[in-house]
């Protein structure tokens, strides 16, 4: 029987209960945007960790690619990734549109953050080559069919490697029995996302004399490197954690806990194997001689490497086993660099190595220590299987949809910026890094670049074999260089520029280069002052020859300030003497222009 005191029991549960739904909702949006703002800032760290990796004179090109790649990737989200990748439409391969051109629902922005770091992971193997307008049409394709159609299968409800019945109250299941396990993402967007990077890197090729002088291509900013991957490294805690979707779940604090450590032992037990073993595994390295910064670099490559070994397993195993997947991956990740090292892949950042070779390692491993049904654990084969069967799956689906992609875009002209840019050098005009993004360069390429092209080459080695050479010469111009115009370090850093395309020309070492910049002081006059000596020994006739003049016997160009280091030998492949090189430093200085001629 109704009465007065049970109604207003009754309204005060019924309101309660309101209320707890309500506050649980909130509670469930704000962990979700706080953790994709959390992962968002993985963006900032990859372009840091990619610009800090690379050459000086390819930052403004590869950071223009990671802004785009993100930008598109979000757009191309909004559109209809989103929805392909929801339970819309009740399909087992790819969702509906039911959700296109909307951000309403309360985790797009946080799956839009992992669309967008699976779009990101190709830009390193690629860097310093791939032109930006390819890569945002493969940043299209990924964000609208690769990637979405993957994050379906594993994490919808609704795809058919993890199965939901219509209530979701069920457990779930897979087309072959377990569901298969994922917690974060190792196979869903590191995986993914690796594969593409491997394909890129083969489509795109390797760097002009990248195994040749390796030497030349090593990191240019170690602290860019380290202040990048600890960045990341934080931004991964939210990664992991914020997969747990729901904290007002029964027990999902202490998953959440869990995860947080687990994410911390993994990437530190790796990055110290990293750091402890490299010389032993890399080629290129020797016990004897370490470089101090490449073992910086593979230290912080050990902890991203650690990072993705655990994303797939963070939520299902122990601290125990944390370790030693974190040391698995350490072998994963060196065997996987070496490799590509040994077959000359070049993958500047070890994309593939990181987030391939250990996201495929992660997926495994979850197979082998999750608590319920892995094999340590007494759960039998079964689960270890479903985690093969998906890492089969996800593995075909990248090749069949990336590889295409990259074999098509690989048959045009200007697919490689380094193609184009020695094309459009010799035509006279700049490269697009160049044109379109550098500063420093002016905006019309000086004449006297333009006649070092073409015939340079066979024109020296015409006159080593002994071939006349016409005594005839050109002057070679340069815009004017002053303090009221451009600063100091921008004289500086233009001149170097053009000094290293001249000396790269008339066929000096890496290692003589060096010789020459480190002889001279610190102070920027002496630099200035020298560099321009060594413009004075440079000869270009008209028939494209070009040399070096300069006696063997007298060794660098001096400093006004005090005598160079000579050279302790001359190289073989020196072109011949010529004529001295002025000695005195006397710089011309004209409103228009500075005339360099022997």
């Amino acid at each position: 029987k109704l009465t007065p005191c049970t109604f207003v029991a009754a309204m005060a549960t019924n309101e309660i209960e309101f209320m707890l739904q309500q506050e649980a909702s909130i509670m469930d949006a704000v962990f979700k945007l706080v953790t994709g703002w959390m992962v968002f800032l993985m963006h900032p760290g990859w372009a840091m960790l990619e610009t800090g990796s690379i050459r000086y004179e390819s930052i403004p090109g590869v950071l223009n690619k990671n802004i785009m790649a993100l930008c598109v990737s979000f757009m191309v989200w909004w559109f209809f990734g989103y929805s392909f990748s929801s339970d819309a439409g009740g399909h087992s391969f790819l969702g509906g549109l039911d959700y296109a051109f909307q951000a309403s629902r309360a985790d797009w922005y946080f799956q839009g953050t992992f669309c967008a770091t699976a779009v990101t992971i190709p830009s390193g193997a690629v860097a310093e080559r791939m032109n930006v307008k390819f890569f945002a049409l493969y940043a299209c394709l990924m964000s609208a069919i690769i990637y979405p159609a993957v994050c379906h299968w594993c994490w919808s409800g609704k795809g058919f490697l993890r199965l939901m019945d219509d209530s979701g109250e069920g457990l779930p299941t897979s087309v072959i029995g377990r569901p298969f396990l994922d917690f974060a993402g190792a196979g869903v967007v590191h995986l993914t996302g690796g594969i593409g990077a491997l394909l890129g890197a083969l489509a795109v090729g390797p760097r002009k004399d990248r195994f040749k002088y390796p030497e030349q291509f090593d990191a240019h900013n170690i602290s860019m490197v380290v202040l990048a991957c600890l960045l990341m490294w934080f931004s991964w805690f939210g990664f992991n954690a914020g997969s747990i979707r729901s904290l007002h779940q029964p027990g999902a604090v202490d998953v959440a806990l869990q995860v947080v450590a687990n994410t911390t032992l993994a990437p530190a037990m790796c990055a110290l194997i990293c750091w402890a073993t490299h010389t032993d595994l890399n080629p290129n390295m020797s016990r004897r001689k370490v470089d101090a910064g490449a073992a910086v670099c593979k230290f912080c490559n050990g902890i991203l490497a650690g990072c993705v070994s655990i994303t797939g397993a963070c939520g299902y195993v122990d601290h125990w086993a944390a370790i030693l997947i974190g040391m698995g991956g350490a072998f994963a990740y060196q065997t996987t660099s070496s490799a590509l090292l040994r077959w000359h892949v070049d993958d500047p950042l070890d994309a593939f190595a990181v987030h391939g070779a250990c996201g495929l390692w992660s997926v495994i491993a979850t197979g082998l220590f999750a608590r319920t049904h892995g094999v340590f654990y007494g759960g039998g084969s079964e689960q270890f299987f479903v985690q093969l069967f998906g890492l089969v799956v996800i593995i075909a689906w990248s090749l069949l949809t990336s590889g295409p992609v990259f074999l098509i875009m690989r048959r045009f002209p200007n697919f490689n910026i380094e193609d184009s840019r020695s094309q459009m050098y010799e035509a006279g005009e700049m490269s697009p890094d160049e044109m379109q993004h550098s500063p420093v360069y002016p905006k019309e390429r000086p004449q006297s670049l333009r006649k070092l092209s073409s015939s340079s080459e066979s024109s020296l080695s015409r006159e080593a074999s002994g071939a006349s050479v016409s005594p005839e010469s050109t002057d070679i111009k340069l815009p004017c260089i002053y303090e009221n115009e451009i600063s100091r370090q921008q004289q500086h850093d233009l001149l170097t520029e053009r000094v290293h395309d001249l000396m790269k020309l008339v066929g000096m070492r890496y290692t003589e280069r060096d010789e020459l910049v480190s002889t001279v002081q610190d102070d920027m006059e002496d630099r200035l002052a020298v560099l321009e000596q060594f413009h004075k020994g440079i000869t270009v006739f008209k028939n494209g020859m070009v040399k070096w003049s300069r006696r063997q016997d007298s060794g660098w160009p001096t400093s006004p300030r005090g005598p160079s280091t000579p050279r302790s030998q001359v190289s073989e492949t020196d072109p011949p003497a010529a004529p001295e090189v002025l000695r005195s430093p006397s710089r011309q200085r004209n409103r228009d222009e500075i005339s360099i001629v022997v």
